[in-house]
């Protein structure tokens, strides 16, 4: 049983949009079934590209003609207040940074033990 974890469906009758410039070749579902049709495919990862912008119609057609056991990756914050953004990109960074981490290496009970 092979489950394909990344791929990119690319269909034209969805809106694309460049990224620097580049657009990537056409694969839609018929393309990439035929390209699998050999490997007995039961299932992947539809991960959406930034070309797809925030459109995700492509993403639930694409979903409807695989069907069961494929599953659909996308990061979609077209619809999050910009307030919602700056506590996010917040997050992010202090748990990059590992905050907890170096407070617990600064903090005087840490150095008791």
């Amino acid at each position: 049983m092979i489950f394909d974890s990344h791929f990119h469906i690319i269909d034209p009758a969805f809106p694309l949009v460049e990224n620097q410039g580049f657009l990537p070749d056409t694969c839609t579902v018929k393309d990439y079934q035929q390209r699998t049709g050999l490997l007995n495919m039961h299932g992947g990862a539809i991960v959406s590209g930034s070309f797809q912008g925030f459109d995700q119609r492509y993403l639930i057609a694409s979903l409807q003609a695989l069907g069961k056991g494929f599953v659909g990756v996308a990061q979609n914050y077209g619809s999050v207040g910009e307030a919602a953004k700056w506590i996010l990109s917040f997050s992010m960074l202090i748990g990059k940074l590992e905050v907890l981490t170096i407070i617990a290496i600064f903090h005087r009970a840490f150095w008791r033990q």
